[in-house]
């Protein structure tokens, strides 16, 4: 398995539908990749809703973790 490093790396550089692929495997790496996530859904607030965005939000409410219930409800 990749490191958090590495998927979050990857995960920049791929195109939306690869995105979607990787959303899950980030998230797997614990803390680290649920901060990925809310960084990365922080740093699109200004841009419209896309798949990428709506699975992220999925994801991040699925792991139920007090810093990622937080985040859900102020966004």
């Amino acid at each position: 398995m990749e490191d958090i490093s590495q998927l979050t790396q990857k995960f920049s550089l791929e195109s939306p539908k690869n995105q979607l692929k990787l959303i899950s495997q980030i998230a797997a790496t614990g803390e680290s990749g649920e901060k990925f996530l809310r960084e990365f859904l922080a740093s699109q607030r200004s841009e419209l809703p896309s798949l990428v965005t709506g699975k992220i939000y999925q994801t991040l409410y699925k792991t139920n973790t007090l810093e990622t219930r937080k985040f859900l409800e102020a966004n």
